[in-house]
């Protein structure tokens, strides 16, 4: 079976909670998982996970940006970066952005050989903690 080519038009789709009550976690217990926060920023493996996370999305605009911009961007005291390892591989990532009380899940995904196997819940699970951590009014 051969792959569908990605649509040439993006859509973004916004969900959001407004309180932790509504935050039900689905966390993975597999003790090969770590999630390490990205800091400083490593621009090297940043730009490699949001390329092979966004690929077949066709994400594109952190791949305009220059090294220097891209760093200026990852080091807002407003801007946190999650990283998925599965046995020390980086698997996927989670981006925060806080904007007044809100966080904005920026980023987020895995790469494609550890899509169906729960880490993606386990990570965005992860990220809406550390939002709601965070004493955010509302995650989107």
């Amino acid at each position: 079976m051969s792959a569908q080519p990605a649509p040439a038009v993006l859509v973004t789709t916004y969900l959001h909670m407004t309180s932790p009550a509504q935050f039900h976690p689905a966390f993975v217990n597999d003790t090969r998982l770590v999630i390490r926060q990205m800091s400083p920023p490593d621009i090297t493996l940043y730009r490699f996970l949001y390329a092979d996370v966004g690929g077949k999305w066709r994400w594109r605009d952190r791949l305009l940006l220059t090294d220097a911009e891209l760093y200026a961007a990852l080091t807002q005291p407003t801007t946190a970066v999650y990283v998925l390892y599965v046995d020390d591989i980086p698997a996927g990532y989670i981006e925060l952005a806080r904007q007044g009380d809100d966080t904005e899940i920026a980023y987020f995904g895995l790469r494609e050989g550890y899509m169906g196997s729960g880490y993606g819940k386990h990570l965005l699970s992860y990220g809406i903690a550390q939002a709601w951590a965070a004493d955010a009014r509302r995650v989107w």
